[in-house]
């Protein structure tokens, strides 16, 4: 065989061999670009669910759910809980609130002058603005009588817990306040027998000091405070303080027991 036909069989064979090199990497090739094309169409799409993620986060969130008593504003029965009264957004009670002349004095700067509204506690309470036996009782402890039945802070946190408070750490009580019971008495049966059980409840704790510190001098009024205590005490959610009250002229008024239970048959 000559050294031309060598060659050109060997290159018969390398073409051969190419061939088969080129349908052998042909496969994987395909395989290769299809596996690139997924990539690139998953890129967009992330882009895509970022963008939905960004508009979803500018997206109002819901209003959590609430109970079904819940309410932006406080409880309105939270401030009569705590012997406040109703509060009036405008002016706490001030302006044209306020109904007796314990409303007119306090607009004028008369009790202030004794009695004030201590804020500092967590929940309002009195503090006296002088020394208790500085206090006029004459003049002070019938305002705070009459100022039993007003309904708005800071009215009625003065008048009931400045008549309970003047009535127990007044140094002359004992002395001064049976001479103003004639002034006392009408301002307590009005509370007694108001249409507000906050005020009625009010009223009756009242009562008990009240009949502490005058005694026997109590015995002629009974007859004015017994009825609206009576009806109280006959059923409803006042009952046991009506009983208290009951108990407490019982306690400290001499032989008022017979005219307490000719009111209240039911008393023992």
């Amino acid at each position: 065989m000559s050294e031309a036909q060598v060659r050109e069989k060997l290159w018969a064979r390398q073409k051969v061999w190419k061939a088969q090199q080129e349908a052998a990497s042909a496969p994987s090739a395909g395989s290769s670009s299809a596996a690139m094309t997924p990539t690139k169409q998953n890129t967009p799409t992330r882009t895509s669910e970022r963008s939905s993620g960004s508009r979803k986060s500018d997206a109002p969130s819901p209003s959590p759910k609430r109970s079904p008593g819940y309410t932006t504003k406080p409880s309105g029965g939270l401030p009569k809980k705590l012997g406040l009264g109703r509060i009036d957004d405008k002016g706490a009670g001030l302006g044209k609130k306020g109904k007796t002349a314990f409303a007119t004095a306090y607009r004028s700067g008369e009790i202030t002058q004794w009695l004030r509204v201590d804020q500092n506690g967590s929940v309002p309470k009195l503090a006296f603005a002088t020394s208790p036996g500085d206090v006029p009782l004459d003049r002070c402890l019938p305002l705070c009588f009459t100022g039993l039945s007003e309904v708005c802070h800071p009215f009625c946190l003065l008048a009931r817990q400045g008549a309970k408070q003047l009535l127990e750490a007044h140094p002359n009580a004992e002395d001064v306040v049976p001479t103003l019971l004639p002034s006392l008495v009408p301002s307590l049966r009005a509370a007694l027998a108001d249409k507000e059980p906050d005020v009625v409840e009010a009223a009756m704790d009242v009562v008990s000091p009240l009949a502490a510190v005058v005694g026997a001098s109590l015995a002629p009024f009974l007859d004015r405070l017994l009825p609206p205590i009576a009806r109280k005490a006959a059923g409803g959610p006042l009952a046991r303080k009506a009983l208290d009250a009951l108990r407490a002229i019982e306690d400290h008024v001499p032989d008022s027991g017979a005219k307490i239970k000719s009111k209240v048959p039911a008393y023992r």
